[in-house]
Order: structure tokens, then sequence, then C-alpha cells
């Protein structure tokens, strides 16, 4: 475990994993091992050079459960929240942002600073920051905070099974897997229901695409009428909410072009002069 090999560096007691809890009088726990106040689940994924600011403008239109997203003025970073802004809900924060803009933004000034722009440390973050942009790396991170792994029974490492993490990563990560349409043109949206069968007849699909129309024009719907909710819910299968005010920045050709003609892979081979993350002393001395 990475962070225990840290600790261990800095002279630190290492993380345990919880074996049983007591409950005192006030009703809190007392653990024998490490208890989360925070959980951050990351990974990445990559949408090819150049295309980062074009997905994150793309996934700006959808929304994550009950959160609404927020592309940061610079358009590399999306995050989601109970309003729409930056500032963060209670529970959960999640984001997608391009690697390469944070490194150039945070990591590469400070070892610049620390180290001088000719040491090893800066060139080796330069190149890592170069890989970074040729592949179009993003990075999801789903800050999970301490009422939320109290909620979810989180908190007490050991005690709870770490699949269910993934999993709710994963949930995180389906968000964008719905926009799959070429452009907000009537007759492709028309196309588009039809493809999906979520309607039988060209008549149904062109009188749904119609919605979408009116949306860019900036028409506002009685959510509450019956025929507005049908058409609602047969656009959002294909990614499009007429809930949402109609925004051409997040809704124009640049945010379909990145569900047709960018692809997003998870899988990618590190570069060869990427340095691992630090390795615990046991592990070396396994692999020696």
């Amino acid at each position: 475990m990475v962070i225990n090999a840290v600790l261990v560096e800095l002279g630190l007691a290492e993380m345990t994993k919880c074996k049983k809890l007591q409950q005192l009088q006030d009703g809190s726990y007392l653990a024998d091992g490490a208890v989360f106040q925070r959980l951050d689940l990351t990974s990445n994924f990559y949408v090819g050079q150049g295309n980062e600011r074009a997905f994150l403008r793309g996934i700006s239109s959808q929304r994550f459960r009950n959160s609404i997203a927020y592309l940061y003025p610079d358009g590399n970073t999306c995050v989601w929240t109970p309003k729409g802004g930056e500032k963060a809900g209670s529970l959960v924060y999640p984001g997608n942002y391009n690697k390469a803009a944070e490194l150039d933004a945070h990591l590469l000034p400070k070892v610049k600073r620390t180290f001088g722009e000719d040491s090893d440390e800066f060139r080796y973050v330069r190149e890592l920051r170069g890989w970074c942009a040729s592949v179009g790396m993003v990075r999801s991170e789903l800050k999970c905070r301490s009422e939320y792994l109290k909620r979810e029974g989180l908190r007490f490492w050991g005690l709870f099974d770490e699949q269910k993490l993934r999993e709710i990563h994963r949930g995180f990560l389906m968000v964008g897997e719905k926009c799959e349409i070429t452009n907000f043109d009537v007759f492709t949206v028309a196309d588009e229901l039809l493809a999906k069968g979520i309607v039988d007849h060209r008549k149904s699909a062109m009188t749904t695409a119609g919605y979408v129309a009116l949306w860019q024009c900036g028409q506002r719907f009685d959510l509450e009428a019956r025929a507005v909710q049908k058409h609602r819910a047969r656009l959002r299968e294909i990614g499009i909410d007429i809930k949402l005010p109609f925004d051409a920045t997040r809704h124009g050709v640049v945010f379909i072009r990145n569900v047709r003609e960018i692809e997003r892979v998870f899988e990618m081979p590190a570069p060869s002069f990427y340095r691992p993350a630090v390795v615990p002393r046991h592990l070396q001395l396994v692999a020696a």
C-alpha cells in the first residue's frame, strides 16, 4: 500500500484495517484501525490529443444524480454540484479535469520553484505533462466526504466491502455514456430516436425532435404536462434534457463531436519514462 510506504518514510505509524468496533455512550465508535474521514475515488481515461475541452464541454450538459454540471471558465474542469456552481455539496464532489492543464497550473510551477528549471525533476514533470497532452488524459475524481462515508457505512477500513467503492465510482463514470448524437438538428435527433428504438415511427420521432428546436430557441416547458414529460423522457434517452436551459457553448457542434469523433479509452500503457509511485520497502526486497 503506497500510503503506508509514505508514512514509514515520514516516521509515522502505518495504517491498519479495523477488526472490531466499540460503541461509546455518546453513540460514537472507537475503532482499532484506520477510520476514513474522506476518500477520493479516481481514475484516468483518454480522449485523444486536443479533445479534452471538447469532451468536458460535452459532458457539462449532463446531470449526475441530482447535481448540475458546472464548467469552469477555462474549460479544463467540470464539476457537479447541487446548484450548478463551484460550491461543493456536503456529501460528494464529483469532477473531471484536463490532467495536462492541471499539471501546467499547479505541479510544474511548484517543481520549478523548488528544484529549478534545469533540474531532472522539472524535466520529468514537463515530459509527463507532454505525454498527458498527447493522449488527452482526463482525470475522473469523486470526493466522498465524511457525512457520505458515514451514511454509506464506508468509514471503517476493513469492515466494509471495498467493491462498493468501485461501484460508486463506476456510476460516476457513466456520465456522458448517452451522448451519442451528432447534432441537435431536428432531423438528426429524429434519426437517433428511431435508430435507438425509442420511437417506432418517424412522425413520433419528428414530434419529439421538434421539442429540441423549441428548446434551442429558448422555449421553457411546463414540466408537469404529460406530453412534455413523455417527450422529455425520450430525449433523455439520447442525452438531451430540455429541463435545463439551452446553452450554445455546451450544446453546440463541439459537444456532439465529442461523442461521435472522440473515443473515450480507459486503458493506456504508461510511457517508458514514467516513474511509479513510492513502492513499499518489503515489495522492493521481493522484487530484488
